[in-house]
């Protein structure tokens, strides 16, 4: 097969002859129709990915044969979601062929296009992992919205973003009022996906102010998508008196840690979800296994995919599909890494 390879650290390659990928007890053998790039991508490329391992997380495709001991998946379904990528050589999703396990992949509502369900992986699955860390403060957030009146209290902080958008749609259907910041061309579509309200991010103090008043004293819970000390700073002194719980994504400053004790910060990172310690950043300790993760992912794939799924309720990325296939990675990873790319999401049809 072909796949699109880690060669060296900040190059990657389309490489003919890769191994078909063998199928483990569990595992479905899915033959990818189209991919979808995230930030993640490039920085594995550049940074933390491991040598003559197959990139790429998001996939859509279908089912080409199944391995001993699975009982949901069959030969033909259509499947989407997500992968680890850039770590192994045959686990990526930026190949013809790709293996998971059928406990992690989601069967794609009839009716949606594989551009579509290709959007439905890293993205999706991690604004999935931030309101189980809202669950997890109990029914505070909820309770602390009728209790203090709020019209807004959670922030989404890069609302234009995959997570962003998703994050907001999941809100939404909760019942739970947002707001966003976002660059004012990106206004109209965030509140498409469900923001109540949006604010312009530039400047800060005032965006601050604005949040503020629009909350009627701050919010009580937050997700911070783009990182960086300004954003940080934007998000944590949004928050209401009371402080809450701010989940984000990327590495926190420590200044931030020090801004406001009574805003909890919580880093998630989705690979957690896939059962097992691996090595993140190289030269690093491993990442432990985290069980919990795990068992609550297989948990959310059964509620998420097919037609009565939270697939079918919440909104695709907006797909801005491109050409020139698996080749044609790079000039898209090239657009991510210079922060050109906003409000939509990269995709390619594998086989041209």
């Amino acid at each position: 097969m072909r796949a699109f390879v880690i060669e060296q650290l900040k190059k990657g390659t389309v490489q003919s002859g890769r191994a078909v990928p063998k199928l483990e007890s569990g595992e479905v053998l899915v033959k990818v129709s189209h991919v979808a790039l995230n930030p993640t991508d490039w920085k594995h490329l550049d940074l933390v990915g491991n040598l003559d391992s197959t990139l790429g997380c998001d996939y859509s495709g279908t089912v080409e044969s199944v391995g001993e001991g699975v009982s949901r998946l069959k030969v033909g379904d259509k499947v989407c979601g997500v992968v680890h990528g850039g770590k192994f050589p045959q686990r990526g999703s930026f190949a013809e062929y790709l293996t998971i396990k059928e406990d992690f992949a989601m069967v794609v509502p009839s009716g949606m296009s594989e551009a579509d369900a290709a959007t439905y992986g890293v993205g999706f699955c991690t604004a999935a992992m931030v309101r189980r860390a809202e669950a997890r403060m109990g029914e505070s957030l909820l309770a602390r919205r009728s209790e203090m009146q709020l019209t807004h209290q959670f922030l989404v902080s890069g609302g234009s973003t995959s997570v962003g958008l998703f994050t907001l749609s999941l809100l939404r259907q909760l019942g739970i009022n947002s707001i966003a910041t976002a660059s004012p061309h990106s206004f109209d579509l965030v509140k498409s996906y469900g923001a109540d309200h949006v604010v312009d991010y530039h400047d800060k103090e005032a965006a601050i102010k604005e949040i503020q008043k629009v909350t009627g004293g701050g919010v009580v819970g937050g997700l911070e998508c783009i990182g960086g000390d300004d954003n940080f700073n934007l998000s944590v002194r949004a928050f209401g008196e009371e402080g809450g719980q701010l989940t984000t994504l990327t590495l926190i400053p420590d200044d931030a840690i020090k801004l406001r004790r009574e805003v909890k910060i919580d880093r998630i990172l989705l690979y957690t979800v896939f059962g097992y310690s691996f090595e993140f950043l190289p030269g690093k300790p491993h990442l432990p296994a985290i069980p919990e993760d795990k068992a609550w992912f297989i948990e959310f794939v059964k509620r998420a995919q097919g037609d009565s799924g939270l697939v079918s309720t919440t909104k695709a990325n907006p797909v801005d599909l491109r050409q020139g296939g698996l080749e044609g990675i790079n000039e898209g990873l090239d657009l991510l890494r210079q922060n050109k790319v906003s409000g939509k999401k990269l995709v390619y049809k594998v086989e041209q």
